[in-house]
This record gives structure tokens, C-alpha cells and sequence, in this order.
């Protein structure tokens, strides 16, 4: 396979990172505690196989996945130190969606 692309850094690598980062951030302020935990672990599963099944489509040098990751993460913080999230991001919610499930379950 010949590819033409620019391939410091893998778009693909980067994008399912923030994605993980965005559910370990906040999953446990959206879902009930064992969906959650389920989906995080899920998440954490699909991140560390990834890296695996990109190179060996050979579209991507390892030094690619690497860079992207490391990038994505170091941004992620950045992001957070600079431009901090209130520590409720349903404020102004009325109730939380698990709120609703945890009720239905209390009948």
C-alpha cells in the first residue's frame, strides 16, 4: 500500500484519545456508578488495542501514535488548567439524567 499522507501525527490515535479522556472525565457525573465503571473500562480496553491494530495496517509509523497521544493528552490538561469546568456541569439542570434511572429504580 502506498500512502502520500502526512503521518506525524495520527488523527485517528488522537481523536479515540480525547474521546477516553472525555468519558473518564465525565462518565461519573452522566451514568449510574456500574454503568460507568463498565464504560470506562471499555473505553480504556478499545485505547490500549488501537495503537496495536493502526500499525499493523501499516498507515502509521509508531512514532505517529505516540506523538498523537502524548500531544492529546498534554492539551486535555492544558485545557483543564486553563479553562477550568464549573465542578457541576448540570448546573442549571434540573436533574442529572442518572438522577431519573435512580429514581425509576427506588419504586
Amino acid at each position: 500500500f502506498v500512502n502520500c499522507g502526512d503521518t506525524i501525527f495520527s488523527g485517528h490515535m488522537a481523536n479515540a484519545t480525547a474521546t477516553v479522556m472525555v468519558v473518564l472525565h465525565y462518565a461519573d457525573d452522566i451514568f449510574i456508578p456500574w454503568v460507568a465503571r463498565a464504560f470506562k473500562a471499555v473505553m480504556i480496553l478499545g485505547i490500549i488495542f488501537q495503537p496495536y491494530t493502526m500499525l499493523a495496517s501499516r498507515q502509521h509509523y509508531t512514532v505517529d501514535v505516540f506523538v498523537s497521544v502524548y500531544t492529546t493528552v498534554l492539551v486535555w490538561f492544558m485545557m483543564l488548567r486553563f479553562y477550568p469546568v464549573d465542578d457541576d456541569p448540570f448546573q442549571g439542570v434540573e436533574k442529572r439524567p442518572s438522577e431519573d434511572i435512580e429514581e425509576g429504580c427506588q419504586n
